[in-house]
C-alpha cells in the first residue's frame, strides 16, 4: 500500500490532434450547433447562387431560353437555403458556454433599418421600382456580419481576420446597393453590367471569406498538433 502511495499518479497519456475535420466542426461543437464545416458549406452555397446567377443573366439578355429560368431558379433557391442555414448555425451558437450569450440583436437591427432608409431613398426620392435584389443582398450581408461574429467569438477567426471578412463583406454590400441604386437610371449594356456586378461581387466576396476561415481551420490543426 505504501509503495502505491509513494508512486504517485502517472503522467496522463498526451492526446492527439482530433484532426482538421474535428476541429472545423468546432471540437465539442456538433456540425449543425454552430460549426465552422457547416459556416464554409454555407459559404460555398452563396458562392455557388453567385455564379449561378451571373451565367443567368448573361444567358437571359442573349434571349429567354428553359436554361435560363432554370438557373434562376437554382440561384435564388441556393442564395436563401445558405442564408437559412447560416441563420440556423449563428442562433445555434448565441449561447457560448456559462451563462454567456452572444449578442446579434444591433447587428439585425442595424441592417433592417439600412433596408428600410435604402427603399426609402431609391423608391421614394429616386421613383426606382422596387425588386427582390434589394432584400437578398440585406439578407446577405445580414447573415454574414452574424456568421463573422460568431467566428470570432469561437475563435474560428482572429481579430485581424473578423476585420479583413468584414471590410470584404462590407465593400460587397456597398457595392450592391450602389448596382440597386441606379440600375434603372441606364440603359442597354451599361444595365446589363450594372445587373451583372452585384452577383459576381457577392460570389468574389464568399470565396475571399470562406478562404478565411479554411485558413482558420488549419491554423488551427498546426496549433492542436504542435501542443
Amino acid at each position: 500500500m505504501a509503495r502505491e502511495a509513494g508512486r504517485g499518479k502517472e503522467p496522463a497519456p498526451a492526446r492527439a490532434s482530433p484532426g482538421l475535420m474535428a476541429e472545423l466542426r468546432g471540437d465539442t461543437v456538433p456540425i449543425m450547433n454552430g460549426g465552422l464545416l457547416g459556416m464554409l458549406i454555407a459559404h460555398v452555397l452563396f458562392v455557388l447562387s453567385g455564379v449561378t446567377y451571373s451565367i443567368y443573366w448573361v444567358l437571359q439578355d442573349v434571349g429567354p431560353s428553359p436554361t435560363a429560368v432554370a438557373l434562376f431558379f437554382v440561384s435564388i433557391l441556393l442564395g436563401f437555403g445558405a442564408a437559412i442555414g447560416t441563420f440556423s448555425l449563428v442562433l445555434a451558437s448565441v449561447p457560448l458556454g456559462d451563462g454567456r450569450r452572444l449578442k446579434l440583436w444591433h447587428v439585425i437591427v442595424a441592417n433592417l433599418a439600412l433596408l428600410v432608409a435604402v427603399y426609402a431613398a431609391t423608391s421614394g426620392l429616386m421613383g426606382r421600382v422596387f425588386t427582390s435584389e434589394l432584400v437578398f443582398v440585406v439578407i446577405w450581408s445580414t447573415a454574414e456580419y452574424c456568421a463573422i461574429r460568431v467566428a470570432l467569438a469561437r475563435g474560428w477567426l482572429t481579430g485581424r481576420g473578423a476585420a479583413a471578412a468584414t471590410g470584404i463583406v462590407s465593400a460587397g454590400l456597398a457595392v450592391g446597393l450602389a448596382c440597386y441604386a441606379v440600375y434603372f437610371l441606364f440603359d442597354g449594356r451599361d444595365r446589363f453590367y450594372c445587373g451583372l456586378v452585384p452577383y459576381g461581387v457577392v460570389a468574389i466576396a464568399m470565396a475571399a471569406v470562406g478562404a478565411l476561415l479554411w485558413r482558420s481551420g488549419h491554423r488551427t490543426r498546426s496549433s492542436n498538433s504542435a501542443g
